[in-house]
């Protein structure tokens, strides 16, 4: 079950916790979260005495447990929302420790919070699992984590959206949306909502209503790198690399996007040599067309032990950053140089083990 549907389930059961600390790299899903919480709690009319919102790197613990403190208006609970929220990391931004004592107001505050608040602190994207006032919270109230979606759980996000709008989007539109756009919610709905518009009152969304819409920038950056990586250009692919990553777009979803590119190749590749077609692909594997033709002629570039090496440097590759041992972009760009390689050890690996999610 995903953070938010965890607490819109509470919500619906009527079991708010009186503390909650949101933390994790999906501020979309934190801020639509935060506005459930609000709809459920802070009638109409009132907000000015039941909901208050803070900026915890400006106010003191001992203003929260004030604000926390205050009694409702014509309501049940009082809503206090904490933005930036310091006290569960063991460094702020600064560099500089979190005294300990500077807490203490509000470590008090949540052995025992008041029952007529919902307080939520919202956290950075990582959280001290140590630190006495995460473990009290355990106790006390509720631990929400908001990881960036990906693969399943980003799809089925995104089929969600559409089921809100009365709308049912085919599996080649749903797999083109997610490569093109990538994993950044708040611009996936964007998205999502101009389609609707779009659409009207149909409600079947095809995969050419998807490309009339959406610009395909990564998409055609990870075909282009996948070009010279099939050609062996390392130089060349170093450098679309770089410009890639000038965009923005950040090393774990480019590495992630070839590592999905890659599982599809292996596949293609093997009912390309049993001989099917190109729309017989296309339908075995729930592809848009315009991939399952790029797949075909790109995994015509490799064997299909150096389509399974590399695969298998690419989530060598995706550990690597993941623990930090190394600086990403380096990372990245020396797997780029040895996927590029002929010399590429063999491996004796079946395709069966990296099944495609989509």
């Amino acid at each position: 079950m995903s953070a938010m549907s965890m607490v819109i389930n509470s919500i619906k059961r009527g079991v708010i916790p009186l503390v909650y600390l949101f933390y994790g790299k999906e501020h979309y899903l934190i801020n639509q979260t935060l506005d459930s919480l609000y709809r459920a709690l802070v009638p109409e009319g009132i907000a000015d005495f039941n909901y208050e919102k803070l900026d915890g790197q400006v106010v003191s613990p001992a203003q929260v447990v004030e604000s926390a403190g205050m009694i409702p208006v014509f309501a049940d609970k009082r809503l206090v929302v904490v933005n930036n929220a310091p006290w569960f990391s063991s460094v702020k931004s600064d560099g500089d420790e979190t005294p300990e004592q500077s807490v203490e107001p509000l470590l008090r505050y949540l052995e025992n919070p008041s029952p007529t608040t919902c307080l939520v602190l919202v956290g950075g994207e990582k959280i001290d699992l140590r630190k006495k006032t995460v473990k009290i919270i355990k106790q006390t109230g509720q631990l929400i984590q908001f990881p960036s979606l990906w693969g399943k759980e980003l799809n089925g996000w995104i089929e969600e959206q559409f089921r809100k709008h009365g709308k049912t989007i085919d599996r080649s539109a749903l797999e083109y949306l997610s490569m093109a756009v990538g994993n950044n919610l708040s611009l996936l709905a964007s998205e999502i909502e101009k389609i609707v518009i779009y659409l009207g009152a149909e409600e079947q969304v095809g995969y050419h209503d998807v490309t009339r819409i959406i610009s395909p920038s990564s998409l055609i950056t990870v075909f282009n790198l996948m070009d010279m990586v099939g050609q062996r250009r390392a130089s060349t692919a170093i450098q679309q690399l770089r410009e890639i990553t000038k965009t923005g777009e950040q090393e774990i979803k480019i590495l992630s996007l070839l590592a999905r590119h890659f599982r599809i190749l292996i596949h293609v590749q093997v009912m390309d040599k049993k001989g099917l077609r190109e729309h017989e692909i296309t339908r075995e594997l729930g592809l848009a067309s315009f991939i399952t033709k790029k797949a075909i002629s790109q995994c015509r570039n490799f064997t299909e032990e150096e389509l399974v090496q590399g695969l298998e440097i690419l989530l060598e590759a995706d550990v690597a950053i993941k623990t930090g041992k190394g600086e990403p972009l380096s990372l990245l760009e020396t797997t780029i140089l040895k996927m590029c390689s002929r010399n590429q050890s063999k491996v004796q690996l079946s395709h069966q083990q990296y099944e495609i999610n989509i």
